[in-house]
């Protein structure tokens, strides 16, 4: 989904986010289709995860701008420079598991010892 079917605490966000009625909609038809494994939105430039109807919920932050996260029920819409990252899902076995990949050369991998 482009949007997150989801409320994620930014107020500025939330102000554009989906209708509660939708969103229960969603959620009931979520919960009669239990092949649904994961719900993978973006918009918000946020990483946040939730679930609906009892499914997972995975919002990923941005491949470029991040949005700052103010709780605040009256914030704003501002950006900063974190790290970009994108999300990696695989499937092992019957389970679906969902990675943040951070973007940007962060060094070479190496070994604990």
């Amino acid at each position: 989904m482009h949007h997150p079917p989801l409320l994620i605490g930014v107020g500025a966000v939330d102000d554009l986010a989906l209708a509660e009625s939708d969103r229960q909609a969603l959620a009931e038809l979520v919960v009669r289709n239990p092949q649904v494994k994961r719900i993978v939105a973006g918009h918000v430039h946020r990483g946040a995860i939730g679930a609906l109807g009892g499914c997972p919920v995975f919002a990923c932050a941005s491949s470029y701008l991040q949005l700052v996260l103010d709780l605040r029920p009256a914030s704003e819409i501002f950006l900063v420079r974190e790290p970009p990252v994108f999300g990696l899902h695989v499937m092992v076995g019957a389970d679906l598991i969902s990675h943040v990949v951070p973007i940007g050369d962060h060094g070479p991998p190496f070994r604990l010892p």
